[in-house]
């Protein structure tokens, strides 16, 4: 049994509730790391690239990585998913919350950004996606550089063809989609 002393300080604990971390505290958090900046640039830079060969690439990645725990080749430990937000590169992230990430992200334009994740990780959902100097150049080789046999467009989220990858995916190479599928069996 605890003493009254006892029972008072862990009643005063429920009721107060835990203290957060300050606002600086969760600045320190959510901080990208320098070492981290260059790399989310160059990829940011690729993924919000205006051109229809660009876009459909990105919503490619954009819909297996959703649920990667992204990590650069920087040495900084730090982990980051992509997401999508109504802001742009250099600006403080607003995510589109989605269901399903190839649901409708609306009529005004979107990036693709990459968000420090700061809780705490889950062992269970800690799928580690690399994506460093050698993945960007392999994507470029696969996705960019190939001549594409029916020319690059924009493909529409209606809920017929966004659930169909096969549609939605069909003016990229089969050879490009698949060769990357393999490359990264381990997380896919």
């Amino acid at each position: 049994p605890l003493s009254q002393e006892e029972f008072n300080t862990v009643a005063g604990w429920l009721s107060q509730g835990a203290y957060g971390p300050s606002s600086e505290q969760q600045a320190a958090l959510r901080a990208v790391p320098e070492a981290d900046r260059p790399m989310i640039e160059k990829w940011e830079a690729l993924l919000n690239q205006p051109d229809p060969k660009h876009r459909i690439t990105a919503r490619y990645l954009y819909e297996h990585l959703f649920l990667a725990h992204i990590t650069f080749a920087t040495g900084s430990n730090e982990f980051y998913e992509l997401v999508r937000s109504t802001t742009g590169p250099g600006q403080e992230i607003d995510i589109i919350a989605t269901v399903r990430p190839y649901d409708d992200p609306g009529s005004a334009p979107f990036f693709y950004r990459f968000r420090k994740i700061y809780s705490t990780i889950v062992y269970k959902t800690h799928m580690v996606f690399p994506m460093g100097d050698r993945q960007y150049q392999r994507t470029r080789e696969l996705f960019l550089e190939p001549e594409w046999k029916i020319s690059a467009h924009d493909v529409g989220y209606d809920k017929t063809a966004r659930a169909n990858p096969f549609v939605t995916f069909e003016q990229i190479p089969a050879r490009s989609r698949y060769q990357w599928l393999l490359d990264n069996a381990h997380y896919i």
